[in-house]
């Protein structure tokens, strides 16, 4: 008999499982469920659906809903294209998920929970993510709150100031005080100020000076003295919106029901949609605008280092391109797949460079529009 019950209930939950798992596959394209459109559907390598592609009818924000066999997470992110080397993403990224009445509940839940968070800052966004090893509803009560953080912050104008920059005193010997800049975000980019300059300026000669990608998001300590909290506060309401350039990936285990999931995900981006989210008209163009620059000369940028003979780096771009036909574009394919980084070696008594793939006079022969930028460290 306890045989009979255990093959019985295994044969329902396997069906119960089998029937959600084929809810993706019964879906079509532009088809409305749960406050959703659907936009397109995904297979495994066995032709199995297996994700979709949904846009929220209120918002517009593009969710996607994969199904494996794992833990309740998401991630998210939202485009935070700067015009600066300011580090408003990057500040955004520290207070809203720690910082006001909304973080530190966010946090607190997050130990509670147990539920791994991670934030970080990229070059045209910013990116949220979490996971609940707990039940589908321990995962939304910590979405919600990780939305709450993000959308309605509450953070004081002293916690931005202490998080981002401000002076603080030091002690040193005989108790003599001496005045000092910090905050986390500063001395975090501070620890690697000019670092990263080589490549920041490279992009601004392939993408255009005006391009988020020609700046740095991180910040740069030197622009980042003058922000004050009300900057990043005006950061926040012109970026921080669900719609278009916000979205979401969930992952749910394939036994969860997706109607029901759906139905969740949109009620909670309901309660946090505002006013002027527009859709983009539909384009082929690049996100970006290409303002390419005919500067092709090599340049250097050297950066602070405590070790002389420490290697720097040598990077090559080309500028952005339309391939006029299949075959032009697996060459270029192929030309890039064959490509090497090539290091760069500073020393006292001289200087040698590692042999690329191929030499900087037939590459730039064979792709005339290359631009070259070399960065090496302050001997």
């Amino acid at each position: 008999m306890i045989r009979f019950f255990l093959s019985l209930i295994l044969t329902v939950t396997a069906i119960r499982h089998s029937a959600h798992s084929a809810e993706l596959s019964r879906l079509k394209k532009e088809q409305r469920v749960g406050g959703f459109q659907v936009q397109n559907l995904y297979s495994d390598s066995d032709g199995k659906i297996m994700g979709a592609k949904f846009i929220h009818s209120s918002t517009g924000t593009p969710v996607f809903l994969l199904q494996l066999q794992t833990v309740p997470q998401v991630f998210t992110w939202v485009d935070t294209p700067t015009n600066s080397n300011q580090g408003l993403p990057h500040a955004l990224e520290h207070l809203l998920v720690a910082k006001g009445v909304q973080g530190h509940y966010f946090q607190l839940l997050h130990q509670m929970r147990l539920t791994p968070y991670g934030a970080a800052t990229f070059s045209d966004f910013v990116a949220y993510g979490l996971s609940s090893e707990g039940s589908v509803d321990d995962f939304f009560e910590s979405f919600h709150a990780l939305l709450a953080a993000m959308y309605r912050p509450d953070f004081s104008d002293a916690e931005a100031s202490k998080e981002f920059y401000h002076f603080g005193v030091s002690t040193g010997r005989g108790s003599k005080k001496t005045l000092i800049e910090e905050g986390t975000v500063y001395d975090e980019m501070r620890a690697t100020q000019d670092r990263f300059r080589y490549y920041s300026e490279l992009n601004k000669r392939i993408f255009g000076a005006e391009s988020p990608f020609a700046f740095r998001a991180g910040g740069d300590p030197d622009q980042m003295r003058s922000v004050t909290p009300e900057d990043i506060r005006q950061f926040h309401d012109k970026y921080y919106r669900l719609g278009p350039s916000t979205g979401f990936i969930f992952v749910f285990p394939p036994q969860e029901n997706v109607s029901a999931i759906l139905r969740k995900i949109s009620d909670e981006l309901q309660q946090f949609s505002q006013s002027g989210a527009v859709s983009p008209a539909a384009t082929s163009n690049p996100k970006y605008p290409f303002h390419s620059s005919n500067d092709l000369a090599p340049a250097i940028y050297p950066f602070p280092s405590p070790n002389a003979p420490a290697p720097g780096f040598i990077r090559f771009a080309w500028r952005p391109g339309k391939a006029d036909s299949q075959e032009q574009l697996n060459c270029w394919k192929y030309l890039l797949a064959r490509w090497q980084t090539a290091r760069v070696l500073y020393c006292k008594e001289s200087s040698s460079i590692a042999k690329p793939a191929l030499s900087i006079r037939e590459q730039q022969r064979l792709i005339p529009n290359s631009s070259l930028i070399t960065l090496l460290h302050t001997p």
